[in-house]
C-alpha cells in the first residue's frame, strides 16, 4: 500500500496551529484505509531530540514515530486533528509500542484522545483535554489530563493492555471519558465539567515520548469514530 510520511517543519507549535485551515470534508471519522489523510491538520509540536517525528498510514492504520516532545503546560507534541463544531461522542483505537519491541521503553510515552480550544492559538493560554494510553516509570498506564490556562493536571490509572478504545463524549461543558478492551463494553471512567472550552474544538490523535527520557514511541490507530450522539 502506499504511504504517506510527513516530518517536523521548522515551525513552532503556535505558527503550525495558526497556519492550518481546516479542509471541509463528509465525514469526520477515518478508517485509514486512504494514505492522503484527507481532511486532517497535523502538527508535530515542540520536538526537543530524536530527529523528527513522522506519521504515515500504512495498511490501514495511522502509524506514529515520536521524536521526544510533551504534552504538558504550554508544551505540545504530535497532534493530528478536524475542527468539530458542538456536541460530538468520538472514539478511537490505540495501540502504543516501542520501535523495537512490544512495549516502549521512553518514559511518558502516551497516545490516544485529545480535544483542545483553538482559541489558543491567539491567547497563548492553552486549554484542552486528553485521554491516552502508554508507559509511565515503567507501567502500564491510562491518562486523563485536563490543561486549564496553560496549568496541566493529570491523573494516571492501571491499564491493562497498551490496546485499547478510547472515547470522549461532549455535550455542552461536559467532557466524559470512557474506555474499552477489546470484547468488553464501554466502561465510564471520568466526567470533566469545562465550560473554558468553546463551541468549536479541534479533535483528534496526540502522541508524546521521552519527558525526561529519551523518547520511544510508536503509536498505532486502527480507526476514528465520530458516533450519532444518543
Amino acid at each position: 500500500m502506499k504511504s504517506i510520511t510527513a516530518s517536523v517543519a521548522a515551525l513552532s507549535a503556535a505558527a503550525a496551529f495558526a497556519a492550518a485551515v481546516p479542509a471541509a470534508t463528509p465525514s469526520l471519522g477515518d478508517e485509514f484505509t486512504d494514505p492522503s489523510l484527507t481532511g486532517w491538520q497535523a502538527t508535530t509540536g515542540e520536538v526537543t531530540d530524536g530527529g523528527a517525528t513522522t506519521w504515515a498510514v500504512e495498511n490501514g492504520q495511522l502509524v506514529v514515530h515520536v521524536a521526544q516532545s510533551s504534552w504538558v503546560n504550554a508544551r505540545h507534541a504530535f497532534f493530528l486533528w478536524k475542527t468539530v463544531d458542538g456536541d460530538f461522542d468520538v472514539s478511537a483505537r490505540v495501540l502504543a509500542t516501542g520501535e523495537h519491541g512490544r512495549l516502549p521503553v521512553g518514559d511518558w510515552s502516551l497516545a490516544g484522545l485529545l480535544v483542545r480550544d483553538p482559541r489558543a492559538d491567539q491567547t497563548a493560554s492553552e486549554q484542552w483535554l486528553g485521554w491516552t494510553v502508554g508507559r509511565v516509570r515503567g507501567r502500564n498506564v491510562l491518562e486523563r489530563k485536563s490543561t486549564q490556562n496553560t496549568v496541566s493536571q493529570l491523573v494516571l490509572l492501571p491499564a491493562r493492555a497498551l490496546r485499547v478504545d478510547l472515547r470522549i463524549v461532549r455535550r455542552g461543558a461536559s467532557f466524559t471519558l470512557y474506555r474499552r478492551y477489546p470484547g468488553k463494553a464501554w466502561l465510564k471512567v471520568y466526567r470533566y465539567l469545562r465550560p473554558d472550552l468553546g463551541s468549536t474544538l479541534q479533535v483528534g490523535i496526540d502522541a508524546q515520548s521521552g519527558y525526561g527520557s529519551s523518547a520511544d514511541l510508536v503509536a498505532h490507530v486502527d480507526w476514528v469514530r465520530f458516533a450519532p450522539l444518543q
